[in-house]
């Protein structure tokens, strides 16, 4: 076994600005202050605790640093556990506690190693689990009902401004933590932004849809004689096709300008000619057509 010191949590605040995760000092105390009495915490890897993960190590202590506000712990590594960490196979950890029954403090449940998992901790794991008794399993899974994840030590933290980044220095991360109170204002606002946002999106859905459609009849003015009838429909689903709001700029004469491509298409379609003029089809010419007779009639008695 190997003994390594590692923090296992902090307090701040974790995750994203919708769902914010708060980690509170006085919840890292009473863990500090309870692993006295129940001396050992096990070692689990991922995220989740399982009953058949076997522990590959235990904390065996746990104090609490209130210049960083931060969880430090002391651990017992199994060799091959060590060597993995070693090596950079698990480079986050977070905690599970739970509330003890006799005076509702937190107590730590155990410790999860997060990161890539090396074939040689799979092997050690699978030749563990299979010298676990059932009434082991059974036991580590009734007593992993109710138990708190805490964010990891790598996860990022929120403030206030929201400007700065995981890289810098601790200390300065911890001026800027918010309280419950500006989490819950600062989500009232956010609330109130994103009502605000869908009704302008709303209104600009709504004038987007009716240019599309006055767009659209101008095209279809445009194009009609021009295009067979039965094809009408398929240019009109065409324009319909195009993003809202696009555009496309183009370049003449008089300099550049924007126009949507439907818009380009009406005015394509209305300077072309129409292949046939509408009307009556007229053959005559200065003759007199014979009553009685075509005009194909008429042309054959003059050859």
């Amino acid at each position: 076994m190997k003994t390594r010191k590692r923090q296992i949590a902090k307090a701040g605040i974790f995750g994203s600005l919708d769902n914010p995760t708060v980690v509170k000092e006085s919840e890292l105390e009473e863990i500090a202050e309870t692993f006295k009495d129940i001396k050992k915490a096990p070692i689990k890897l991922g995220n989740h605790w399982s009953d058949d993960r076997p522990r590959l190590g235990n904390v065996i202590s746990v104090t609490y640093d209130k210049k960083n506000k931060a969880l430090n712990a002391e651990i017992e590594e199994h060799d091959t556990l060590a060597q993995a960490v070693d090596d950079g196979y698990y480079p986050d950890v977070s905690i599970g506690a739970k509330q003890r029954a006799s005076d509702g403090k937190m107590y730590l449940h155990h410790l999860a190693y997060l990161g890539n998992e090396p074939p040689a901790i799979k092997d050690l794991q699978d030749s563990i689990a299979e010298e676990m008794t059932d009434a082991e399993k059974e036991l580590a899974a009734s007593d992993s009902k109710d138990v708190r994840a805490f964010p990891s030590v790598g996860e990022r933290e929120l403030f206030l401004s929201d400007t700065q980044t995981a890289t810098q220095n601790i200390s300065n991360k911890r001026e800027a933590l918010m309280s419950e109170e500006e989490i819950k204002a600062m989500q009232a606002e956010n609330a109130r932004l994103k009502a605000e946002s869908e009704a302008k999106d709303k209104l600009l859905s709504d004038s987007f849809a009716r240019q599309r459609e006055s767009e659209k009849e101008a095209l279809r003015k445009a194009a009609e004689g021009k295009v067979p009838e039965a094809e009408m429909d398929k240019l009109l689903a065409l324009a319909d096709s195009y993003e809202q709001g696009k555009t496309i700029e183009l370049s003449d004469g008089t300099g550049k300008r924007t126009a949507s491509p439907v818009a380009i298409l009406a005015e394509i379609f209305g300077k072309m000619a129409r292949p046939v003029e509408p009307g009556a089809l007229n053959l005559s010419d200065s003759n007199e057509v014979p009553k009685g007779k075509s005009p194909a009639q008429k042309m054959m008695g003059n050859i």
